[in-house]
């Protein structure tokens, strides 16, 4: 019996590695620098609308808590997940690397703007709610110059 729900799990975790494979351009293989500007606008698209489902328009983070900014920061996250995973065209790669760290940075200043709420700094909170909007501009300004939908955080500061 044991042996059994081995073999399965191994076949399901063989499974989704080539299903992972397959979606992601074939193994190894880059992605062309369309695709790769589709499915990086694809994962940021995504990524936007399901924060403006938790923001609405007049959301300021700032101000309204931490929870919001806990499920944003989650959403940024995976989208970054999803990001480092496509392989881009080989003159792609360097802008890749810049703009996904940008995004990354920014969704660790805005977890440090969350955590500084909680323990009630609004001073520190608000720092890293300007480096958050900072880089979250440069990553914005890299991915529309290559036509790339970019993950955008909410505005921060006011």
């Amino acid at each position: 019996m044991r042996a059994r729900i081995i073999g399965i799990g191994f076949v399901g975790v063989l499974a989704g590695v080539l299903a992972l494979a397959g979606g992601c351009g074939g193994g190894n293989g880059r992605l062309s620098a369309r695709d790769y500007v589709r499915e990086t606008s694809t994962v940021c698209s995504h990524a936007n609308r399901a924060i403006a489902r938790i923001t609405g328009p007049h959301l300021e983070l700032a101000v309204d808590g931490t929870s919001v900014t806990e499920r944003i920061v989650a959403i940024h996250r995976d989208s970054v997940d999803s990001l480092r995973r496509l392989r881009p065209p080989k003159d792609y790669e360097g802008m890749a690397k810049l703009w996904i760290a940008l995004v990354d940075q920014s969704v660790d200043e805005l977890d440090a703007m969350r955590t500084s709420l909680r323990a009630g700094d609004s001073n520190a909170a608000f720092e890293y709610a300007q480096k958050a909007s900072v880089l979250d501009a440069r990553s914005r300004e890299i991915a529309r110059r290559q036509g790339i939908t970019p993950c955008k955080v909410p505005e921060l500061v006011r």
